[in-house]
């Protein structure tokens, strides 16, 4: 069921490409009640909590926020809004990605392919559910299908 060859758009019902989890966690925080209620309605973090019973597959760059603006953790945070309990992943596991743009050791799949990601080559994939997120060698891109 999770072969490459289905496609994305057949497998998944929405996809997510390095998707802002939160805007409340940009530098352009603000006090004012209209602008904040426009963060909360662009914030993937007040709908993604409903998509457990939709397909979801959540996908960024390791280097996302280092080469562009979105950070990978807010991928990563996307992905645990969904995720099992026992499927997500620690602060300490996304502070590592963050930091150091890696996957930490004891997450590394050695057999994790994906023709679909061409040169971009998958580092990380985690299926929770309905939910899968896929971590690539790459930054703020979005891959053709």
């Amino acid at each position: 069921m999770w072969r490459s060859e289905i496609g994305l758009r057949k497998l998944w019902g929405r996809s997510l490409w390095r998707p802002i989890y939160s805007t409340r966690s940009s530098t352009r925080k603000t006090t004012y009640a209209k602008a904040a209620e426009e963060c909360r309605k662009r914030s993937a973090i007040t709908y993604l909590p409903n998509a457990k019973d939709v397909s979801v597959d959540i996908t960024t760059g390791i280097h996302d926020g280092h080469i562009r603006s979105v950070s990978v953790s807010h991928t990563i945070e996307g992905f645990n809004a969904v995720a099992d309990q026992e499927n997500r992943l620690t602060n300490d596991e996304i502070e590592f990605f963050v930091v150091n743009e890696a996957v930490p050791e004891h997450l590394i799949d050695p057999e994790l392919s994906d023709s679909l990601y061409g040169e971009n080559t998958p580092l990380f994939r985690r299926i929770s559910g309905n939910a899968r997120l896929t971590i690539f060698e790459g930054g703020h891109d979005f891959l053709p299908e």
